[in-house]
C-alpha cells in the first residue's frame, strides 16, 4: 500500500510534469516514510477490530451445530524483527467462547505464533495473513466468541469478538458460496471482511432453511448495485440428505465489482456482499464512464478539458495511458500507484456509498484522492446531525455533516 500523505504529493508531482529523477526521490520518501507513518497509525489503532468469521451448520441426526470459527490479520498490522536474513514477527493468539444462557466459558486457549517473511515488502503485505481455523461443536444455545491477538515485539492487542445464535428455528441458516476451481470442482469461498471475492460468474448457493416441510416452495435471488437490480426465482426446492438446499446460479455481465446477493422466500431473507473481480481489467470497475469521471479528482484542468472533447473510448485509452506513464516500477507486472488508486476506489464504493456510488459522495471524494485519515472521530449534535471529523498527518482536517440521520455525510469545513 502506498502512504497516503505521499500518494497527494506524488500525483501533483506527476501532473506538473516532473523529470524521473523526481520518481525516484518520491519512491524513496515513501519507503522510510511510509514506515514512520504505519509505525504511528499502528501505535494509535492498538484496539482495532480484525476479521471473525463463523460458520454454523445444523447437524439434524446429532442436534447440535458445528461451528468453525476463522480470523485473518494481514502482515502490516504486526512489527518484523529482522533475524539471520528474515524477517520475524511474534504474535499471541487468545480465543475464548462464552455461553451466555448458562454463564460459562466453553473455551479458553491461547498459543503463540511466529510468522516469517524473507523479504521486507511481504511484512507491510495486506494480502498476506495470519489465519487460524477452530471447528467445535455446540449445543443449541447462545455464545459469545472472543478473539486477541497480541503483537510480542511491541505488545500492540488486535481484537475482535462476535456473538452467534446457534437455534435450529424457522428461517435461514448460515449461506456458503462456491466457485469452480481449475479442476473444474466447486470450491468454497471464504468470507473476509463481510465480503465474499470471486472471481467467476458461475457460483453455487448452499444453505440451511429451517421449516416443517424441509422444502422450500418459492424462493428468488436478488442481485443489487446501486444502479441496477436483478431477480430470479425458484420453486419446490428440496432439502439433501444433509440438511442442505443448493441453488447453482450465473451472474449476469453486467455484474462486478461490488453488489449485494439477497436470497429471499416469502418470509425470510439473508444478505452476503460480493465483489466480482474481473482479471483482465486492471482498474476497479469496467464502466469507462466511471474510471474518467472519478478521474477528475486528480487530473489537472487542461487534461480535464482534454478530456471533454474526446469521445469516451479516446476518453479511456487517455486514461490508461495516464497510469501507464507513472507506472512506479515498469519493471514489475503491477502498476503499484494505480492499484494503491483503484484500492481507494473499491473502498468507498462499499463504505460510502449512500443514494448513490461511495465515489460520488464527499467522503469518497477525500479518501480517493487524501488515502485514509489517521484519526476519524465522530460525534452528534442534537440541532445539527452527526458530525465526522478526518485528520492527516499533514495537518489537513476535513469536517462531514450528517444532517437527516441517513448516511449522507456532506463535507461543511476543511482547515489546514
Amino acid at each position: 500500500m502506498i502512504g497516503f500523505g505521499l500518494y497527494q504529493i506524488r500525483v501533483s508531482r506527476y501532473l506538473t510534469g516532473k523529470n524521473i529523477m523526481l520518481i525516484k526521490i518520491f519512491i524513496i520518501l515513501l519507503m522510510l516514510c511510509s514506515c514512520s507513518t504505519k509505525d504511528k497509525n499502528r501505535n494509535k489503532n492498538s484496539d482495532m477490530l480484525i476479521n471473525l468469521s463463523t460458520n454454523q451448520i445444523y447437524n439434524y441426526k446429532e442436534d447440535i451445530f458445528e461451528v468453525s470459527i476463522n480470523h485473518s490479520v494481514s502482515n502490516n498490522h504486526f512489527v518484523f524483527v529482522k533475524q539471520d536474513n528474515v524477517f520475524k514477527a511474534s504474535i499471541l493468539t487468545t480465543i475464548q467462547i462464552y455461553d451466555m444462557n448458562n454463564d460459562s466459558i466453553v473455551i479458553q486457549d491461547s498459543w503463540k505464533d511466529e510468522i516469517v517473511q524473507r523479504y521486507y515488502e511481504d511484512t507491510r503485505s495486506s494480502t498476506k495473513f495470519l489465519t487460524f481455523k477452530e471447528f467445535i461443536n455446540l449445543p443449541k444455545g447462545e455464545y459469545h466468541i472472543r478473539v486477541n491477538i497480541q503483537d510480542l515485539d511491541n505488545s500492540n492487542i488486535f481484537k475482535s469478538d462476535k456473538k452467534i445464535d446457534l437455534s435450529a428455528i424457522n428461517g435461514f441458516g448460515d449461506l456458503s458460496l462456491y466457485i469452480r476451481n481449475s479442476s473444474n470442482e466447486f470450491s468454497v469461498v471464504k468470507e473476509i471482511n463481510n465480503e465474499l471475492k470471486i472471481d467467476s460468474n458461475n457460483i453455487l448457493l448452499s444453505f440451511q432453511y429451517f421449516n416443517s416441510d424441509k422444502k422450500i416452495n418459492d424462493l428468488s435471488i436478488k442481485l443489487n448495485d446501486s444502479n441496477q437490480e436483478y431477480i430470479s426465482t425458484f420453486s419446490n426446492l428440496s432439502m439433501d440428505q444433509n440438511g442442505f438446499y443448493s441453488i447453482e446460479f450465473d451472474i449476469p455481465n453486467q455484474y462486478y465489482n461490488y453488489f449485494d446477493l439477497t436470497l429471499s422466500t416469502s418470509d425470510y431473507s439473508i444478505m452476503k456482499y460480493l465483489y466480482l473481480e474481473d482479471e483482465n481489467n486492471i482498474f476497479w470497475t469496467n464502466d469507462s464512464t466511471e474510471i474518467v469521471a472519478v478521474m477528475r479528482y486528480i487530473l489537472p484542468v487542461s487534461d480535464i478539458k482534454a478530456l471533454k472533447k474526446m469521445e469516451l473510448i479516446d476518453q479511456f485509452k487517455f486514461v490508461e495511458n495516464y497510469w501507464i506513464d507513472r507506472d512506479p516500477d515498469p519493471k514489475t507486472p503491477e502498476n503499484e500507484l494505480l492499484m494503491e488508486f483503484s484500492d481507494r476506489v473499491k473502498f468507498v464504493n462499499l463504505k460510502f456509498f449512500d443514494m448513490s456510488k461511495g465515489w460520488r459522495s464527499d467522503r469518497g471524494r477525500v479518501y480517493i484522492i487524501y488515502g485514509p485519515p489517521e484519526t476519524a472521530e465522530r460525534y452528534s449534535n442534537q440541532s445539527n446531525g452527526v458530525y465526522e471529523i478526518w485528520e492527516y498527518p499533514s495537518g489537513l482536517k476535513f469536517t462531514f455533516l450528517d444532517q437527516n440521520g441517513f448516511g449522507n455525510f456532506i463535507l461543511i469545513r476543511k482547515t489546514i
